[in-house]
């Protein structure tokens, strides 16, 4: 398993994306893929950076650990952060049929993720976030 440890920063985000291009190509990707995977990445890790901490100033401790390995047929992301709980299955749906004036705000980086992603997952470890992205890999 690859892994790479970050500053909560948004000057993390690139080398992150750069880890999940990296994993991406290991697992023979196609071009979308790998392309939606690193948006979901992108948009959680923004989250973790925006909303995790919007309370807190972020400290030389605090770090966002990505993680990939191959499963059989699948490549799968862990995002390891050690902010407050916040399991993505309890987000609020988007409100597509509402118009814009009416829509409460936020939701969409989850929305996206959640979109280019085959499967994405959420679970409490001790005290940490793990946030975690599935994507076949496609037989050539």
């Amino acid at each position: 398993m690859d892994s790479l440890t970050v500053p909560v920063s948004f000057d993390s985000l690139k080398p992150l994306r750069v880890f999940v291009q990296k994993a991406a190509a290991g697992a023979n990707l196609d071009y979308v893929a790998s392309y939606n995977l690193c948006l979901a990445v992108d948009e959680i890790a923004t989250n973790i950076i925006m909303h995790g901490y919007a309370d807190v100033t972020p400290t030389q401790a605090d770090f966002i650990q990505a993680e990939a390995s191959i499963d059989g047929q699948v490549l799968k992301i862990g995002l390891l952060d050690k902010t407050k709980s916040y399991d993505l299955s309890q987000a609020l749906p988007l409100q597509l049929t509402v118009s814009l004036g009416e829509r409460l705000p936020g939701g969409w980086g989850i929305y996206l993720a959640r979109q280019s992603v085959d499967e994405l997952f959420y679970e409490r470890v001790g005290e940490y976030n793990h946030i975690i992205f599935v994507v076949s890999i496609q037989s050539k």
